[in-house]
């Protein structure tokens, strides 16, 4: 029998639902935010964020006040790098088919890159790296755009691994530079050149570089061929984690 009892804990299971969603998506996010969304009084949804809250499915941040999704609900959905993981392989799979060029897709954890994906192709270029490796944070064209986001203490730890730290910060404020105006970067060199392109979430914060390795040779003539391939595949990419 379904009881008016019944029908308004199936309503407050929705509202709460479409919190968590819009937790997941828009992370950390202010009070205010949730009652636009829900359309509901203040006290209504504080009584529903109370509730997920006592089970941890959120949680409120001590300084800011925000609310985003808690320990539980974390443990529900996949980690980042199995998403990018999922959302990137066909995509990569087709980048490295029409250019026939290596590709890879790295995230930062702390002063260190992760390789979450490698797509090789035989006869291009070979690229250490391999799924799920770690090393640290180095100049290359993936590396710029990880270096911008570092702290000014954590960019000067990196530098110093360099042998030319300002010839190193040169080349990387270069290479950005040349990333905000065609989107992708290029480090063109006589036998190895790198393109890579960032992938940023819905709230423009930056998720993943995307990389392709080859040959010197081809750079000059093929460079804007791929580097618009290359971004479109970074964009493809971004969608599918939106």
């Amino acid at each position: 029998m379904i009881t008016q009892e019944l029908v308004q804990d199936m309503s407050t299971l929705r509202r709460g639902l479409i919190c968590l969603e819009y937790l997941r998506a828009h992370g950390p996010s202010r009070f205010k935010d949730l009652t636009d969304l829900l359309g509901l009084a203040p006290t209504v949804v504080s009584r529903i964020l109370k509730d997920l809250q006592q089970d941890d499915w959120v949680h409120q941040q001590p300084e800011s006040r925000r609310w985003e999704l808690g320990v539980r609900m974390r443990e529900l959905l996949p980690s980042r790098d199995q998403r990018l993981l999922s959302s990137s392989r066909e995509l990569m799979a087709q980048l490295t088919h029409h250019t026939g060029q290596t590709s890879v897709l790295f995230t930062l954890e702390g002063r260190h890159v992760v390789c979450v994906h490698k797509e090789e192709n035989e006869e291009g270029m070979k690229m250490q790296t391999v799924g799920g490796r770690r090393t640290r944070l180095a100049i290359y064209p993936w590396g710029w755009f990880f270096f911008e986001g570092l702290g000014p203490e954590e960019q000067k730890a990196i530098l110093e691994q360099e042998k030319d730290a300002t010839k190193a910060r040169a080349e990387i404020e270069k290479g950005l530079e040349q990333g905000r105006k065609r989107g992708w970067v290029l480090r063109y060199g006589e036998e190895r050149s790198k393109l890579a392109a960032p992938i940023y979430d819905s709230r423009g914060t930056l998720i993943a570089v995307l990389g392709m390795g080859f040959f010197g040779k081809a750079a000059k003539a093929q460079q804007n061929r791929w580097g618009a391939m290359l971004l479109e595949t970074a964009g493809g990419i971004a969608h599918l984690m939106a």
